[in-house]
């Protein structure tokens, strides 16, 4: 997805908020080029299988809803007081990093936007796929994942990278890619198990549940800020007391998805092993009773 690539304007304080939406023309262009181009993939799908058929509408659903969850974040006025701000910055990043990027995973938008190309050139990218698949196949992927997701929202919230962000619109277009992307690759595994146990989703949630609770609880209990450019007393927020509602918004918000997905994950496991189970007991009774209507 593109349309992350984006910085908002400037705004002076709350007086301005609501007049403070970004138009950045790549970032619209981004958005309205997915959209169109999932759409021609559902189209072409639903016109050959049936309307829900291969692409469901709740993964379509999902598609929209991770659409409108990016439009919040990069171009309502929150993308503005993101400057401001530091609580408001990181609710971005919890909105790409913990909503967004599951809800792209779940509609599968680069198998659906294959549909929406010629055949020649679909069957050329079905190819780069297979090869994407397998390698999204590799037992050790998981944990890579987890660890360049934790290694990149880590990194950006150290105080000369935060800075940098703010101060620099390539820096913040930088920023925002290499979260989304890493949380991308975290959540895969996570939603779309392959060749790894439905368990280890819940494994790969707690780590990065634990990780960013260690974050969250050093931005509360800082005694100081760490932040200097962040112009926070037009908002009646000092410094800290913006930190310390950044780190609350990562610790609840993001807390509170992460138990979410955990107990989605949960249930998951519990019942591919119920299924596992039966599958199990089938195998065992079906030769049972063939050999008793033999005789």
């Amino acid at each position: 997805m593109t349309a992350i690539l984006a910085h908002g304007g400037e705004l002076t304080g709350p007086h301005d908020l609501w007049s403070s939406w970004s138009w950045d023309p790549l970032v619209l262009a981004a958005i309205v080029a997915s959209c169109w181009w999932y759409h021609a993939g559902v189209h072409a799908l639903w016109r050959s299988a049936g309307h829900g058929g291969v692409v469901s509408r709740a993964r379509a659903a999902s598609f929209a809803l991770a659409i409108v969850v990016i439009v919040v974040a990069l171009v309502s006025p929150s993308d503005a007081a993101s400057d401001a701000l530091f609580s408001v910055h990181m609710t971005q990043h919890v909105l790409l990093t913990l909503v967004a990027a599951p809800l792209l995973v779940v509609s599968a938008p680069l198998q659906v936007m294959a549909w929406g190309l010629p055949p020649t050139l679909r069957r050329a990218v079905g190819r780069w796929q297979g090869r994407v698949r397998r390698l999204l196949a590799q037992p050790a992927l998981p944990g890579i994942g987890l660890a360049v997701f934790t290694a990149v929202f880590t990194l950006w919230h150290l105080p000369v990278l935060y800075d940098a962000a703010i101060t620099n619109d390539t820096v913040h277009a930088l920023e925002h890619a290499t979260m989304l992307g890493s949380a991308l690759a975290f959540w895969a595994p996570i939603v779309q198990p392959r060749r790894t146990h439905q368990g280890f989703g819940v494994l790969l949630l707690f780590i990065s549940m634990i990780a960013s609770g260690i974050l969250s609880a050093l931005l509360v209990f800082a005694p100081t800020a760490w932040y200097t450019h962040d112009d926070t007393l037009a908002w009646g927020l000092t410094r800290l007391q913006d930190q310390q509602a950044a780190g609350a918004v990562m610790w609840v918000l993001g807390g509170t998805i992460y138990v979410v997905a955990g107990a989605v994950a949960m249930m998951r496991w519990l019942h591919s092993d119920e299924q596992a189970a039966r599958r199990v007991e089938h195998r065992r009774v079906a030769p049972r009773r063939v050999t008793r209507a033999r005789h």
